[in-house]
């Protein structure tokens, strides 16, 4: 450090003392006489109330609730006597040069209408039962009938027949 840079370092830190003494002595009456004040009341009285917690609040309303009113369920029609519900799984049918499919809830070479119970999709197909069936499956749609009801994905997937 050179001879000036000690002189500003110097000059900074007479600067710096001066001015917190002054802060000090210019803050230190009144911060004596409130703490004087506070002490000597603090000292002298005694509190006058006893904190009480308010009672809690309940959010809702009554202590009685009404009782609950039963829910309407919709429910679809039973099935009619030409009608049966039914799993539907997919198969490509190879050399199929009309919509088949197969099943055997039904007598072969019946024209069948298959809806998607849950989407209200439908397609028409003749009942062709020579395909073994798998667990699981009441019928066997071709493939782009089953697309046209449903997405392969959710095979098997619940579907009214009816002839």
């Amino acid at each position: 450090m050179n001879f000036t840079e000690r002189r500003r370092v110097t000059m900074a830190t007479i600067f710096t003392l001066v001015a917190f003494i002054a802060l000090w002595a210019a803050n230190r009456g009144d911060a004596g006489s409130e703490f004087d004040s506070i002490g000597s009341t603090a000292a002298t009285a005694a509190p006058t109330t006893v904190y009480s917690p308010e009672p809690p609040i309940f959010v809702g309303g009554n202590d009685a609730d009404p009782p609950p009113e039963p829910a309407d369920v919709a429910v679809g029609p039973a099935p009619a006597a030409n009608q049966r519900l039914a799993k539907a799984g997919f198969h490509t049918y190879q050399g199929a040069t009309i919509a088949v499919c197969s099943t055997n809830l039904v007598p072969e070479n019946y024209v069948l209408q298959v809806t998607n119970v849950n989407n209200g999709q439908s397609v028409s197909c003749l009942n062709w039962p020579n395909l073994a069936l798998p667990a699981g499956t009441d019928i066997v749609l071709d493939t782009f009938l089953f697309v046209t009801i449903a997405d392969l994905s959710d095979a098997p997937i619940t579907v009214r027949v009816s002839w």
